[in-house]
């Protein structure tokens, strides 16, 4: 285990952005995501982003994973995955977790920080459970549109947040 760090956008402890399958794998060390341009910044302990065809499974996270946008968008991190439109199952975060914007807001989630899907390709996020301290929101700290699933998972973790918890 070592750093990861990007100064752009996105983030990964295995990859910044993922389409496929992640198996098996454990991260130690630092994940670190900037980003001071217009969009997102985006921090998971496995991957920064991972898209509908995505599929994450019996991963790991001990590292710390800190996202930072002093943009006009917001940082996002996650124990996983930073940003997930894919699948994530059987993985666990043991890594302090934590997801900043310019207001200083938390946007952090133990396993996801934000996920979203479509009618037609949910999210899902099932036996995952995260044990770690972090600044944000339950297991996921956003869901968009509606289109997640999140079954059987649970956090044993401290949280701690400015504002509410959504999940």
């Amino acid at each position: 285990g070592g750093d990861s760090s990007n100064k752009g956008c996105v983030a990964g402890g295995i990859t910044a952005v993922t389409s496929g399958k992640i198996q098996n794998c454990t991260v130690k060390g630092r994940v670190l995501g900037y980003d001071s341009y217009v969009g997102y910044g985006k921090a998971g302990g496995i991957a920064g982003h991972a898209y509908s065809t995505a599929a994450i499974s019996d991963c790991i996270n001990y590292a710390e994973v800190l996202c930072w946008d002093s943009g006009s968008g917001q940082g996002t991190a996650g124990g996983i995955v930073g940003y997930l439109y894919g699948t994530v199952k059987d993985c666990s975060n043991r890594g302090v977790i934590n997801g900043y914007d310019r207001g200083n807001n938390n946007n952090a989630g133990g396993i996801v920080g934000w996920a979203s899907g479509t009618a037609e390709q949910k999210a899902v996020i099932s036996r995952c459970f995260n044990m770690a301290y972090f600044s944000g929101s339950g297991i996921v700290d956003y869901i968009s549109k509606g289109y997640v699933e999140v079954k059987n998972c649970y956090n044993a973790g401290e949280i701690s947040g400015n504002g509410y918890t959504r999940l």
